[in-house]
C-alpha cells in the first residue's frame, strides 16, 4: 500500500507506538509495534511481503506457460520444447508449494531454481515468456 501520509502517536498505556497510515485510496490501517519486538515485526512484513510478491510472479509465469502450451505458438516451439515447458512448471509448482507450506530453504543457494540460467543461455532476450518465468525466479529467490 503506498502511504499518502503517516502519524505516530504518543505511547499509550500497553507501551506500544500506534502508527496510523492512509493509503492511496483513502484507507487507514493501523498498526501496532511494541518497541521491543517492533525490529522483528517489521522484519516479518517485509518477509511477508516478498513471499507475496513471488506468488504473485509464479503464479503469473503459471499462467503464461500454460498459455504458450495451450495456444502452441510456433515461435516459442521454435526455442524450446513441450517437455521444457512442462519441467519449468513443476517447479514453480514446487516453489508455490514451499511458499505456501512456508517450508522456503533458509539458504539462498538451496533457492535457485535454475530455469533463468537455461532461459539466458538459451532463449532470445524478446521472448516474454522467458522474462516471466525468470522475474519469478528471481522473486522466489528474494524471499
Amino acid at each position: 500500500m503506498a502511504f499518502g501520509w503517516l502519524e505516530q502517536r504518543p505511547l499509550s498505556s500497553t507501551g506500544a507506538h500506534h502508527r496510523y497510515a492512509a493509503g492511496s485510496f483513502g484507507h487507514v490501517g493501523r498498526e501496532l509495534l511494541n518497541l521491543e519486538n517492533g525490529r522483528k515485526v517489521m522484519q516479518d512484513a517485509t518477509k511477508m511481503n516478498r513471499r507475496e510478491t513471488a506468488k504473485q510472479k509464479i503464479e503469473a509465469a503459471l499462467r503464461a506457460i500454460d498459455c504458450a502450451l495451450t495456444a502452441r505458438r510456433q515461435a516459442i516451439f521454435e526455442i524450446t520444447t513441450e517437455d521444457q515447458l512442462i519441467r519449468f512448471k513443476a517447479v514453480l509448482l514446487k516453489a508455490l508449494h514451499l511458499i505456501s507450506r512456508g517450508e522456503i530453504p533458509e539458504l539462498i543457494s538451496h533457492r535457485k531454481l535454475g530455469m533463468a540460467r537455461v532461459i539466458t543461455d538459451q532463449w532470445p532476450y524478446n521472448l516474454s515468456l522467458g522474462l516471466i518465468i525468470i522475474e519469478a525466479e528471481h522473486a522466489f529467490e528474494a524471499t
